[in-house]
């Protein structure tokens, strides 16, 4: 199979990896924000009826214990799974 030859752009890759690194920052704003619109919108008349104790702090801490629990299995599961495909990648070493 031929080797495709790769262009070094270096203003691109740099625009890019600033991009991806701060995207986690924006994610959770857009996280916090969503959940605050769901809790309004949705889950509140719900839990005014149903789950009168329920309100937005428990809301919110419980969402925050499950963003926890996705982090932590994407260190301890995901992030090695990745971490060894790309080097397997980079040392052009393929299955």
């Amino acid at each position: 199979m031929p080797k495709i030859k790769q262009k070094n752009v270096p203003a691109l890759g740099a625009v890019i990896d600033s991009f991806v690194t701060s995207l986690p920052l924006l994610s959770l704003i857009n996280f916090v924000s969503m959940m605050a619109v769901l809790w309004s919108t949705t889950i509140q008349p719900f839990a005014h009826l149903h789950i009168p104790w329920l309100n937005l702090w428990l809301f919110m801490g419980g969402m925050t214990v499950m963003v926890i629990v996705a982090m932590f299995i994407t260190y301890k599961y995901i992030l090695p799974s990745v971490w060894a495909f790309r080097y397997r990648q980079m040392q052009g070493k393929h299955d």
